[in-house]
């Protein structure tokens, strides 16, 4: 099964989030047929960072085990019991183990490699220090970030921290900022999510991603759906048994 985005490309990264009947099938399904598939080319000098307690549970782990891609876990047993929000603390710890340039983070149970092709060409494309997943949908459904022309840049216009890829200086300078919103004196998560936490983070810096300086921006959303695809709310058309499309009505 091939999943393609609203250009009717093949997207590198899938990110299956929100358990829909829809979409366990379609994560089921895809699970199946990627299994056994080998990518090739994956870059030298990216590290890939995921986060699970349960490595049986992962089919991104056999993925990349299966295709002798390194990867670090950024949970240790010694952290005692996992707590969602901690996972910012896991990946900070695990960023500074990283020596590579670029580090890849994808969530743990929900993320599915697709295709290797031009991933970091993809990345770089976007002139971003950081790259986060864009998705249809803002969770928590509360304001935090102001983006500009987010009804400009097509229905992908939220930020999603189930995957990200970037220079790892700064993505931990990044999830260190999320610490620091963390610790805050007065701060309050009551949704328990570490994406709640990032998206004050993101929102530092998102007035700025459309500015025409600098030429570099510090961090983008992958609006375009090239490096990252996520599922959630998307509307998925089957084409034929083996090709899907996701269209954005």
């Amino acid at each position: 099964m091939v999943i393609k985005n609203f250009n009717d490309e093949i997207p590198n990264i899938l990110h299956f989030q929100g358990r829909s009947e829809i979409m366990s099938n379609m994560f089921e399904r895809q699970v199946t047929d990627t299994m056994q598939n080998k990518f090739e080319g994956f870059p030298e000098d990216v590290t890939v960072i995921t986060t699970f307690t349960n490595k049986d549970a992962s089919p991104l782990v056999y993925q990349l085990e299966n295709n002798n891609i390194p990867y670090i876990n950024s949970y240790k047993e010694e952290y005692g019991p996992f707590v969602m929000t901690d996972k910012i603390n896991y990946i900070i710890g695990a960023l500074k183990a990283v020596k590579t340039k670029y580090t890849l983070i994808l969530d743990g149970y929900d993320v599915l490699l697709q295709s290797l092709d031009g991933l970091m060409d993809r990345y770089k494309k976007y002139n971003t220090k950081i790259l986060f997943n864009a998705s249809k949908n803002n969770y928590p459904v509360v304001v935090v970030d102001r983006m500009p022309y987010r009804d400009y840049i097509g229905q992908f216009n939220h930020f999603n921290a189930g995957c990200a890829i970037g220079e790892t200086e700064a993505l931990l300078e990044f999830y260190e900022g999320g610490k620091k919103v963390m610790d805050g004196e007065g701060f309050f998560n009551p949704f328990g999510s570490e994406q709640f936490i990032l998206r004050h983070v993101f929102a530092k810096y998102s007035e700025h991603m459309f500015d025409e300086e600098p030429k570099e921006k510090y961090i983008m959303i992958d609006y375009q759906c090239r490096v990252f695809l996520a599922l959630s709310q998307a509307l998925v058309i089957p084409k034929k048994d083996c090709d899907w499309d996701v269209k954005t009505m």
